[in-house]
């Protein structure tokens, strides 16, 4: 430009501290997001729309599927399901089910990189941006290999016990200690005090109970509750 007869260069400075406030706090939230991501346990698998690819997964799915994340992206996920009408209603359910609700949830089996199934549940929901525009799919697959054998192990500890509970060859009463309810009685119990199982069931043991016998009978079941075993005598009645 020209200043006074002169040329000369004209020079705009622009305070820019806010802006670079901004970004690094950007910054760090998005940091902060990724750290978050990838220390998930269950395995996260972002898919792009509406190819339905993988776009990004965290650390968790490589563990889960023993694959490598890097090596799938942009490939579709279906042959980790080992059973082809599991990727039809899937893939049906997106188009059809997830945007009317939003949330997809099932159950079925995985199959990893190696060809190893295993029992899984699944979270399948829409990523928004902030205009409300779908941009990805989050599917969420959480791997129920430990829950199913801890819920087997359960079962075969119930099925023991009810074994031993059944088989006694005296009376067992279950009471809950607040209110004296009978829970559960095994088999002798009906043949000793007369009462179907389903009788005792809901009655409280003053019920079968002389009441002379109540105030003795609380006081020892109060002994009980402090010591954790406490062996007593009394009485009880029959049908």
């Amino acid at each position: 430009m020209s200043f006074l007869g002169e040329d000369a260069l004209q020079v705009y400075v622009s305070d820019i501290t806010r802006e670079f406030e901004v970004e690094t706090e950007l910054f760090e939230t998005l940091s902060m997001l990724i750290s978050i991501f990838e220390s998930i346990e269950e395995a996260i698998i972002i898919l792009d729309d509406p190819d339905l690819t993988l776009q990004s997964a965290n650390i968790a799915t490589e563990k889960t599927f023993k694959m490598d994340r890097s090596a799938y992206k942009g490939k579709t996920l279906w042959h980790l399901i080992p059973n082809e009408a599991d990727v039809e209603m899937l893939i049906s359910d997106i188009w059809t089910k997830l945007p009317r609700d939003g949330i997809l949830r099932y159950n079925f089996d995985m199959q990893r990189d190696d060809g190893v199934a295993f029992p899984a549940m699944h979270t399948i929901t829409e990523v928004l941006s902030s205009s409300g525009k779908k941009i990805a799919l989050m599917w969420i697959v959480t791997n129920m290999t430990q829950r199913e054998y801890l819920n087997q192990a359960l079962e075969e500890v119930e099925a023991r016990y009810r074994i031993l509970f059944e088989r006694a060859g005296d009376v067992i009463f279950i009471i809950d200690v607040e209110s004296f309810q009978i829970v559960d009685v095994n088999e002798v119990a009906e043949q000793h005090i007369g009462y179907s199982r389903s009788e005792l069931i809901g009655k409280t043991i003053h019920d079968i109970t002389p009441k002379d016998r109540h105030e003795s009978l609380e006081m020892d079941i109060n002994q009980l509750k402090q010591s954790i075993t406490s062996p007593f005598q009394g009485l009880n009645l029959t049908k």
